[in-house]
């Protein structure tokens, strides 16, 4: 799903951040149209989006209440979260600071 969501960014106009855990996928996602690439696991990935600006839109393909909740913080405000995949398990988010 990520692979698709960020290609339809990508054509549609849209800067696209990628995220992922580890360095092996950045080729594929700029080769995809990722304009930039936070390895998740190197970085905070709000605090990398944040730095970008802030994303308008977070599409979360990732099966993680954790990664997702790591990733809340570089969404901008009044920007939306699209939960694609979640596991069974709760989500905190807190108010933007």
């Amino acid at each position: 799903l990520g692979h698709l969501a960020l290609q339809i960014a990508r054509a549609m106009g849209f800067r696209v951040a990628a995220l992922s855990s580890g360095p092996a996928k950045e080729e594929l996602a700029r080769g995809l149209g990722a304009h930039e690439y936070v390895d998740a696991s190197a970085v905070d990935p709000g605090a990398a989006l944040d730095a970008l600006g802030g994303a308008g839109v977070i599409v979360a393909t990732v099966e993680d209440s954790v990664a997702t909740q790591r990733v809340v913080p570089g969404l901008a405000v009044d920007g939306t979260l699209l939960l694609l995949a979640l596991e069974a398990a709760p989500i905190s988010i807190s108010p933007r600071k």
